[in-house]
């Protein structure tokens, strides 16, 4: 019994509650044909990291049925039973992949690496699992700097740097020759399976509103500059096609409503500024040796962060700020009316502060020491100086959102003028007459939540009726810091992987691939991330592979990127009760199925009771993540 429950290794299996290792063990003496089951764990405290443990078993949905009488270990695991019922008949979207981007740095400390041991690196990376790798097959590539670039002098930048070149005579991609080319190819000899999604920071300072400012401004008007840029991005592409590269996927700006950046390239661009850029995009892709490639809309998070989300829904409170601030001087005014100070006061904001604390006896000795106050009725006067210091508080308020506004000077204006965020952006751009360009949306994750996806095609639906177009959803971005690696596993699974999947995205991608222990190199001040994690950390002194951490983002991913293949298509699951338990499904091309679930409880294991097409199996999960594969039956 112990070979059919353990065939590999009696030493690794996990701890179990009695009855499921008994019908895992029962299996085997049924007359139904076994079916295994492979499993993955990832335990919440890191002992295990996509550790492959022994193969589960499925048994009839009968013979998962408890006696009356159950010992009390197994009514304890009763509370904790959690139920997923799956049907692979039940099909949604087509997987495109699972990645992160590539940027500057990336590269650059990968190439700084002995070629042995970067190429075990990249074959852990993309390589399949035969070979121990994880199967990324997505790319995302910046067109120019971003807050992860090496150099940030003139010339490295973007790839024309040479101010008023309207004709992009200067043009030239050879920068990336050095280093990052070659990595390039490097990574398409171990995978040729991957492609890539390109996506610009900023255009040419030359072209912007703000020439100085890396992280300041949007495109000048006129046609001559949007066609200039258009053309920048198409050649841009050609060159990468040219030098083996070739793109699949193509978004216009990269976060197009995040103003004030500092010293972080970026730039915004606004709704209709992205339908004529695409409509001058698409002009010259149709006219260029370059085809496939699919445009992008939008770019940016699910919802406004928090910040944004405060500012965007309060239009009307910088102006009361002002008016608040003006009127500093009046209410000193009234203060010293309503509270009869005479001309010899020595500090009225101090007889203030002193009059909120209802220090009425002492004021009222002090009236010929040095105050200068006659009051009749100390009483009277007490609610207008209560009132008066919650003004006072609400100015120091002001102050400090107008030392914001001083600091972040585009971040203000571009919120309060209605840069719309969200869904409402690539709704403004789908439901335009340049909406058929686009082949869908591209997200992040810092703010709001997966569902503004499903919110995006209802808006569509009720924009197009019986209609509506096919709108590919692709997260292509997200890092989540400051967490530990419970935290951060837990999070990257319930909101990013597992609830972005079940809310649409064929694609789920993290930030930079690799950077260094010190999460660089990186630009600073502003809106540069300086805690932004890779998908693994190279040190900048690695001698071998061993140096090489893999972080919680690259084991989050191999729960789906090592087990799901482009092609593949979520399935119908359902988690029968509102638990801390999360889950999505996948079916792949080869008829597998892969089903993916993450135990956020801190407190225990759970219990798993999955069923499918008559059958069933039980599993019990500590705080984690597992990965269930089998071979479909009909």
């Amino acid at each position: 019994a112990q070979a059919c429950c353990w065939p590999e290794n009696v030493d690794r299996r996990p701890p179990l509650h009695r009855n499921c290792a008994l019908a895992c063990c029962a299996s085997s003496t049924r007359t139904m044909q076994a079916r295994a089951v492979q499993v993955f764990l990832t335990t919440a405290d890191g002992a295990r990291l996509f550790e492959p443990m022994p193969n589960w078993h499925w048994m009839r949905e009968k013979d998962l049925q408890h006696d009356e009488d159950r010992d009390e270990a197994e009514q304890a695991e009763e509370a904790t039973l959690v139920k997923l019922f799956l049907d692979p008949e039940v099909q949604f979207q087509t997987i495109e992949g699972f990645g992160a981007t590539l940027t500057d740095s990336s590269a650059f400390l990968m190439s700084r690496m002995a070629p042995i041991e970067r190429r075990a690196l990249l074959i852990r990376l993309f390589g399949p699992r035969s070979r121990g790798g994880i199967q990324l097959n997505l790319l995302r590539l910046p067109i120019g700097a971003t807050d992860n670039s090496v150099s940030y002098q003139m010339g490295k930048i973007t790839y024309d740097d040479v101010d008023h070149d309207f004709g992009l005579h200067n043009f030239s991609t050879s920068a990336d020759d050095a280093y990052y080319i070659p990595l390039l190819r490097e990574i398409l000899e171990v995978s040729p399976e991957v492609h890539f999604i390109a996506s610009p920071w900023t255009a040419p300072l030359w072209l912007k509103t703000s020439s100085i400012g890396l992280g300041e401004g949007t495109l000048r008007g006129g046609s001559a500059v949007m066609s200039t840029y258009a053309e920048y991005l198409v050649r841009y592409l050609q060159d990468y096609k040219s030098k083996g590269i070739a793109v699949s996927f193509l978004t216009l700006q990269n976060e197009p409503g995040h103003g004030g950046c500092g010293p972080m390239p970026c730039m915004t661009l606004w709704p209709d500024q992205e339908m004529h850029l695409a409509t001058q995009v698409a002009q010259r892709l149709n006219s260029s040796n370059v085809s496939g490639v699919r445009l992008l809309a939008y770019d940016h998070n699910w919802a406004p962060t928090v910040l944004e989300a405060v500012v965007q829904r309060s239009m009307w409170a910088l102006v009361a700020l002002l008016a608040a601030c003006t009127s500093w001087l009046v209410l000193m005014c009234i203060f010293r009316l309503c509270c009869r100070v005479h001309e010899e006061t020595e500090d009225p904001p101090l007889l203030l502060a002193h009059l909120s604390l209802n220090r009425e006896d002492s004021m009222s000795s002090r009236t010929d020491s040095g105050w200068g106050m006659k009051r009749s009725n100390s009483n009277s006067t007490r609610p207008v100086c209560y009132i008066l210091l919650m003004s006072a508080w609400c100015c120091c308020l002001g102050a400090g959102m107008c030392f914001f506004a001083g600091v972040f000077p585009s971040a203000f204006p571009v919120q309060l003028s209605g840069m719309p965020m969200g869904p409402a952006y690539p709704a403004e751009v789908l439901t335009s007459a340049a909406g058929p360009l686009f082949a869908g949306v591209a997200w992040h994750c810092y703010g709001g939540s997966a569902s503004a996806m499903g919110e995006l095609d209802k808006r569509l639906h009720q924009y197009f009726g019986d209609d509506t177009p096919s709108v590919e959803h692709h997260i292509t971005e997200c890092t989540h810091v400051g967490g530990t690696f419970s935290y951060d596993l837990l999070w990257n699974q319930r909101e990013l992987f597992i609830g972005g999947v079940n809310h649409g995205a064929r694609s789920v991608m993290h930030w930079s691939l690799a950077l260094d222990q010190h999460f660089g190199p990186h630009c600073d001040g502003g809106s540069c991330c300086t805690t932004c994690r890779g998908v693994v950390t190279v040190p900048r002194n690695t001698h071998v592979a061993d140096d090489v951490v893999y972080n919680v983002e690259f084991w989050g991913l191999a729960h789906h990127s090592a087990l799901v293949d482009r092609g593949s298509r979520r399935i119908f699951v359902k988690v029968a009760a509102a638990t801390d338990v999360d889950a999505t499904a996948y079916r792949t091309p080869h008829g597998e199925v892969v089903l993916v679930v993450a135990n956020s409880k801190h407190k225990g294991d759970v219990t798993l009771d999955i069923r499918c097409n008559g059958y069933g199996f039980r599993f019990p999960l500590p705080p984690g993540v597992v990965t269930f594969v089998w071979s479909s039956w009909d």
